[in-house]
């Protein structure tokens, strides 16, 4: 499993190379930091990990060149988009032998159509988390202009769902017991420029000792891989 992530680390003052004002997840606020994209593996039981590659986010604004040369920031270092260098990343890692039997990221990169496209592109499995509002169709449209609904208002009404228990999955083993997850799953296609593009899983999953707790996952993964392995894979981030 090839994990994307990224991370902020705060810093004081200007100096320091890329520093931002920016959101930063160490601190859970827009803080002054510098902000990391990493790619990491693991491995699809979890014994093994590791960070294969990490970049430095150069902000888009605010570094001028007397600001870069004081920081030894390198002319090679431009802004790109953080999505942008994750998918850099694992062109790399692929050109280096890299294989991935699937790719997870949060909702900041789930949410970006260019990111899904590019995974496409490159041939590779995803199940990434999505934001509640993303907007789709649970069911094949006859063209891209009927109207979408947001995720959280389908699986809470939309027929394919309501029609469906929810199945709990045992996640993982904590120090304060078990983690399961209870899901649902159904067809999902989604709007790309004028066209609609799918078919998609959609997949919800709600935790079962707070179920006002759900989070989204959309996969391109075929119609025979179970909703457990979609859902071992989606929480392997953590």
């Amino acid at each position: 499993v090839g994990i994307i992530d990224e991370s902020g680390h705060p810093k004081k003052g200007n100096k320091t190379a890329c520093v931002h004002r920016q959101y930063c997840g160490a601190s859970g606020k827009v803080d002054n930091c510098v902000m990391g994209v990493h790619l990491c593996y693991a491995s699809f039981d979890g014994k093994f990990r590791a960070m294969l590659d990490s970049e430095l986010f150069l902000p888009e604004n605010g570094w001028d060149t007397r600001r870069r040369e004081e920081a030894g920031i390198p002319d090679s270092l431009v802004y790109r988009a953080k999505h942008i260098m994750a998918l850099e990343q694992l062109r790399r890692a692929q050109g280096n032998g890299m294989h991935f039997g699937w790719i997870v990221a949060d909702i900041w990169y789930g949410e970006k159509p260019a990111f899904i496209e590019g995974l496409e592109e490159l041939g590779l499995r995803f199940v990434l988390e999505i934001p509640k509002n993303l907007m789709g169709w649970i069911r094949l449209p006859a063209d891209a202009e009927v109207k979408r609904g947001e995720v959280e208002n389908l699986v809470r009404w939309s027929r394919p769902m309501l029609d469906q228990q929810w199945i709990a999955f045992h996640i993982k083993d904590t120090g304060m017991g078990a983690m399961v997850w209870e899901a649902r799953s159904a067809p999902f296609w989604i709007k790309r420029g004028d066209r609609v593009v799918g078919p998609y899983w959609l997949i919800a999953a709600r935790d079962r000792l707070d179920p006002e707790t759900i989070k989204y996952f959309l996969s391109n993964a075929s119609a025979g891989v179970p909703l457990e392995v979609l859902l071992h894979v989606g929480f392997s981030r953590w």
